[in-house]
């Protein structure tokens, strides 16, 4: 089966979209709870979209580890949702929980980024 490629600039912009969308249905919560819910459960799944579809051929078997994590921390968020929806005070907790997951990945993801260059930048000394 072919794997769907998706230009990997779409996929930037689809996350700040879903990330600003979180950020805004959590303030939002206060003051309109129906429209929060809604916010929050279309920035998971476009966050699950982004994830789903990222490219993961060349990264290492940590980079792909982190790739996970984060698919699951996009889980979480679109399960906290659900838990809004149905008015039970743990969709904040599993709200933060994906926050941090997702803050981990990021920088696991960025540190292997960072040795992978190093270390390509010290074969190309060595040439």
């Amino acid at each position: 089966m072919k794997k769907i490629k998706i230009n990997p600039n779409i996929l930037g912009l689809i996350t700040v979209i879903a990330a600003i969308s979180i950020l805004v249905a959590t303030v939002l919560f206060m003051f309109q709870h129906q429209l929060s819910v809604y916010m929050l459960g279309a920035g998971g799944a476009c966050l699950v979209f982004v994830r789903l579809f990222r490219d993961t051929e060349g990264m290492t078997l940590r980079q792909k580890r982190a790739c996970r994590i984060e698919l699951f921390s996009a889980l979480m968020i679109t399960a906290a949702a659900w838990f809004m929806y149905v008015r039970q005070q743990e969709w904040l907790a599993l709200l933060l929980s994906g926050a941090v997951l997702q803050l981990y990945a990021s920088f696991i993801v960025s540190r292997e980024e960072k040795k992978l260059k190093e270390k390509e930048n010290q074969d190309n000394k060595a040439k």
